[in-house]
């Protein structure tokens, strides 16, 4: 099923790549010769990045994680015979998350927006915008320009 679905993916990237590659000749912006250059670029690109992904990238995953691990002050992770997975990791977090709670005599307060409040901060965002709508010097310019198109 998760390979039909890549494929299915792949299939649809490529017939709308096709389909801008088309457009841009048909109405003029682009000569086929400019689009197939283009579309070469974008996929020796696209290889390019997957090759530095996948062959150079992940293999050094795991030093980047351990070195990220020494800079979050997981010291449990210093020995490089710790396979680094989420669970650890969610594990070393909590323990970090309850040492802190421990040293802090203030107690957080968890936020919550409802709806009231939001619809007040964008009717707030609305009102400064339209200072800035009115104070546009341009704005005889631009009410021209949108009546045009």
């Amino acid at each position: 099923m998760e390979l039909l679905w890549k494929v299915l993916v792949a299939v649809a990237l490529v017939t709308a790549a096709f389909i801008v590659m088309f457009s841009r000749v048909y109405l003029l912006y682009h000569s086929w010769s400019q689009v197939l250059w283009g579309a070469l670029l974008g996929i020796l690109l696209g290889c390019g990045w997957f090759t530095l992904t996948h062959l150079v990238l992940t293999p050094l995953f795991p030093v980047i994680a351990s070195c990220l691990a020494r800079q979050a002050s997981f010291h449990e992770l210093e020995s490089e015979d710790i396979e680094l997975t989420n669970e650890n990791l969610q594990h070393l977090t909590e323990h970090s998350l309850l040492e802190d709670d421990d040293n802090d005599d203030e107690e957080i307060t968890q936020r919550t927006q409802t709806t009231k409040r939001m619809a007040e901060a964008f009717n707030m965002i609305q009102q400064n915008m339209q200072i800035f709508i009115d104070d546009d010097s341009n704005r005889e310019c631009s009410s021209k320009a949108t009546a045009v198109t």
